[in-house]
This record gives C-alpha cells, sequence and structure tokens, in this order.
C-alpha cells in the first residue's frame, strides 16, 4: 500500500490504465506511453502529456513522465500515477 492507498483503488488505477492501452492498440495499431493519475478526490484520469523535449529511449520517456509527475504528487493534486509503455521486444504492455 503506498501512502494509505487502498489496495481497491490502486487495482482500478492500473486496470483503467491497462484497458486503454490495449484499446489504443486494437483501435490504431499504434502505441505511444499513457499516464493516469488517481486524484486526491478519487477520481482517475487519463492525462496528455504534452512535452516538445527531445528524448532518446524508453528510460529518458519514464524519467521525463516522472518529472512531470512528481509536483503534482508532492503538492497532492494526486495520490498515484500509472505509466503504460509497450515493451517491443517481448512484445508486452507494462503498466508502472
Amino acid at each position: 500500500m503506498a501512502g494509505g492507498i487502498d489496495q481497491t483503488r490502486l487495482d482500478a488505477l492500473f486496470t483503467a490504465a491497462l484497458e486503454a492501452a490495449i484499446a489504443r492498440i486494437e483501435k490504431d495499431g499504434t502505441f505511444f506511453p499513457l499516464v493516469f493519475e488517481l486524484r486526491a478526490n478519487g477520481v482517475i484520469q487519463n492525462v496528455a502529456v504534452l512535452d516538445t523535449g527531445a528524448t532518446e529511449g524508453a528510460q529518458k520517456v519514464i524519467d521525463r513522465l516522472v518529472q512531470v509527475l512528481r509536483p503534482r504528487a508532492a503538492g497532492q493534486t494526486i495520490q498515484a500515477a500509472a505509466i503504460v509503455l509497450f515493451r517491443s521486444a517481448e512484445p508486452a504492455i507494462e503498466v508502472r
């Protein structure tokens, strides 16, 4: 359990993220990282991140998304976040 968040809410966050990723791949056949937040009021929200900075490699993308989310967590706007990635080497979808 993270910061007093119950497992049911975390499961709902991860499920929403995973279902959105699957729907995206089924609809478009393409994928890009998705971000979902569990907001302080309990609402799960998909977040659009517009970042025009160049990134190289999957880890750089994750690092940048974490930089965007960290102040939101510190300010208690969100309680948790899920980042969905496509691991092409497997192929597999990963929710972090």
